[in-house]
């Protein structure tokens, strides 16, 4: 009933047709970060998660409904805004939504391109590819990926020309290690849960999940107190959250969980986070994107990935680093294991190997896990392709 409410009272209702646009970006909240590679005024956005509906677009879906019950009311919704701003090109950021995947099929005069939004582990990526039985079930025109290593499994579900390029905000900042010891920066991954879920079917997987990253942040910080107090070094907590009312819910939970006070690394916008990476160093995550991304940067990073570990949910055998490579449950710089000897071996190797002995660990564990292409040069040029074809 509440839902209902705030969307009854919330959403922003649209009376005029939209516009016709060169490039149509589906999902504003995943696709924002395109503009920084796309022509702002080219560029028309289809808001999908219940924010703002176009009242004659709907109403169109609706009718279309009535003679085609194959289709959702909101995948008839998309295909009519599609039609009404009739794009050259249509992009998504949004790779999880099975019908994203077959755009081209309704579209087939039009450019689509797919962006893999962040980066995958086995316990939620597989899920997608068991809702289809064909061994063909999309199509596309180029699929940017975060990895060489996830291609293939992409490419079993969706036909397209990939491209891997790794993130494109951290792309935009050079690699810059200043070999700085004093600190260690642990990345959060603070997700605003609601308190009135109840204990039955899909919420209690996302439950056994909850009770996952708050076991997980526990052991983790509280080892790397421990070694900090313990080594002279100053530990830090990067916020996932900008300023306002999310930042200070995080803040506070950290501060319950946790019998001792803590710094913390703000920032103002994502772009601003991207940033502030290049002032430190050293960073520990669980399966953050973003320690990926610090790792694509030349950055140390620890993962201590123990979260199936600490709470059995469902595919958390598939929840390791790397994955879908297989490099093992514990290796130079992660493990799974919540035993303070194998954290302690990763964090020694991760503050006292040399450059040659990372570089050598880089090689074989890290390329083809994310990549990184600075300025987004190989991507731009790729669009750029793509965007001469449509014309």
């Amino acid at each position: 009933m509440l839902h209902i409410l705030n969307l009854i009272f919330f959403i922003k209702i649209k009376f005029l047709k939209p516009k016709k646009n060169e490039i149509l970006i589906i999902d504003k909240l995943t696709g924002k970060r395109l503009l920084l590679i796309l022509n702002k005024k080219k560029v028309s956005f289809l808001i999908t998660r219940l924010s703002e509906i176009n009242v004659q677009i709907f109403l169109i879906a609706i009718i279309n409904k009535l003679s085609n019950f194959s289709l959702k009311l909101s995948e008839h919704y998309i295909i009519s805004y599609i039609n009404s701003v009739d794009p050259k090109i249509i992009i998504t950021s949004n790779d999880v939504i099975y019908f994203f995947w077959k755009l081209k099929n309704y579209f087939p005069d039009k450019k689509v391109i797919i962006f893999q939004n962040n980066y995958r582990n086995g316990w939620d990526f597989g899920n997608i590819f068991l809702k289809s039985k064909t061994k063909k079930t999309g199509l596309c025109d180029l699929f940017v990926t975060y990895c060489n290593s996830i291609v293939p499994l992409y490419s079993k579900r969706i036909k397209s020309k990939y491209l891997s390029i790794g993130s494109i905000e951290n792309n935009f900042f050079r690699k810059k290690f200043n070999n700085k010891r004093k600190t260690i920066v642990y990345i959060s991954q603070f997700k605003n849960w609601p308190d009135d879920w109840s204990a039955k079917g899909e919420n209690r997987r996302k439950i056994l999940l909850k009770d996952s990253y708050i076991k997980s942040d526990k052991i983790v910080l509280n080892f790397l107190h421990k070694f900090c107090e313990k080594n002279n070094k100053e530990l830090k907590i990067f916020l996932r959250n900008e300023e306002g009312d999310l930042v200070s819910k995080e803040i506070k939970y950290y501060e319950e969980i946790l019998n001792y006070k803590i710094k913390f690394i703000n920032k103002k916008n994502r772009f601003q986070g991207y940033k502030k990476i290049s002032n430190y160093d050293f960073f520990v995550t669980i399966d953050s994107t973003l320690g990926y991304e610090c790792l694509a940067r030349g950055k140390k990073v620890a993962f201590f990935n123990n979260r199936y570990s600490v709470s059995k949910f469902k595919n958390g055998n598939q929840h390791y680093y790397g994955w879908p490579k297989n490099f093992g449950k514990s290796g130079l710089f992660w493990t799974d294991s919540i035993k303070t000897e194998k954290m302690q071996k990763v964090l020694n190797f991760l503050l006292k190997s040399t450059s040659p002995e990372w570089s050598k660990a880089k090689k074989k564990y890290v390329d083809g896990v994310i990549d990184y292409d600075y300025k987004n040069k190989r991507l731009i040029q790729s669009l750029n392709d793509i965007f001469k074809k449509s014309n």
